[in-house]
């Protein structure tokens, strides 16, 4: 790839790239297809630097994720978006369920084991079926949620059709794996390289178990166990069993939100720590991978995370002074 293909980028977009940027973005696109790292001070230009790379070398469709996507405000997936349609490249920000589901006041985090074993059955997902997609263009989810709120149909769902007739599509790192294209770009990748920490209320475990009680006994009596930081020893076929079931308690959304955190434990094998009437899980850490290619994106990158990552890091020291790798 050519410094002069990802200067015409920036140069017919009309932006002024930093000392920097063009000898990064040029390295970048040189290394994908594959892995590669990109650590920069915040405020450097990681994302416009990204971007251009993908558009000189075409890389699309593409999934941009996030940790900040905004589940309360747009902030991030809007300031990747901006400078997406600043390079003229078309993108879509993503929500999961928890915003976009109309039953998630009901069922808080668990609203996604709602729609994984009921989806057959909600009138939000049927009604989709037989409407369609939402009117083009929108690129805002809050936008797609309007528009399915006022036609009673699942706006978790109606966003799949934008995702697959965008360039960029901008998501919070859970979504699902099924929009995720062949190039993924990771922002904060400094959040993959370290145990990931859960922790719930003991008491909140207990009476769990109490309204569990008559549906699933055993289980109840792993949840008090777990309370004590005892590892549960069910599968997880009685877990989603057991979810199902849960799912037409009156108290349903705190039941779920301690089924759930069962669930990553027993999925995980985590160790579990209690601690001051709290029980802590450690999840190993996990680090997403494209199909095709990788790009991670982060403020602060240790030495080790080239191994880690198994990727060459392109180091911006302060702004003006750029490391490459050699190889």
């Amino acid at each position: 790839m050519s410094y002069e293909a990802v200067k015409r980028v920036f140069e017919e977009a009309g932006f002024q790239p930093r000392e920097g940027q063009l000898e990064a973005a040029e390295r970048i696109a040189s290394l994908l297809p594959g892995e590669v790292a990109l650590a920069a001070p915040t405020g450097w230009g990681k994302t416009i630097t990204v971007l251009a790379a993908l558009k000189a070398r075409n890389l699309f469709p593409a999934t941009w994720l996030t940790p900040l996507l905004a589940i309360s405000s747009d902030a991030r997936g809007e300031r990747v978006g901006q400078d997406a349609r600043k390079l003229g490249i078309d993108c879509y920000a993503f929500a999961g369920r928890g915003e976009m589901c109309p039953l998630a006041p009901r069922y808080g985090e668990a609203v996604h084991h709602y729609c994984k074993l009921r989806k057959s059955r909600c009138p939000y997902f049927t009604n989709l079926l037989r409407a369609g997609s939402p009117p083009l263009p929108i690129w805002r989810w809050r936008e797609v949620r309007e528009w399915g709120l006022s036609k009673g149909v699942c706006p978790y769902y109606a966003q799949f059709a934008l995702a697959q007739d965008t360039d960029l599509v901008i998501a919070h790192y859970n979504a699902s794996r099924s929009i995720m294209s062949g190039v993924l770009v990771v922002d904060e990748a400094h959040r993959f390289l370290a145990p990931r920490e859960r922790r719930i209320k003991a008491s909140k475990l207990k009476e769990a178990a109490s309204a569990l009680r008559a549906i699933n006994a055993e289980l109840a009596e792993q949840l008090e166990n777990l309370a004590e930081g005892l590892k549960p020893s069910a599968d997880l076929i009685t877990v989603d069993l057991t979810i199902d079931e849960a799912l037409n308690l009156p108290d349903a959304r705190e039941v779920l939100s301690v089924l759930n955190f069962a669930r990553e434990v027993i999925a995980a094998d985590a160790p579990l720590h209690y601690e001051d009437g709290y029980v802590y899980a450690y999840l190993p850490p996990r680090v997403p991978r494209g199909r095709l290619a990788t790009v991670y994106l982060s403020g602060t990158l240790p030495d080790a995370a080239e191994k880690v990552l198994n990727a060459p890091v392109i180091r911006a020291v302060s702004y003006t002074h750029l490391t490459l790798p050699t190889s």
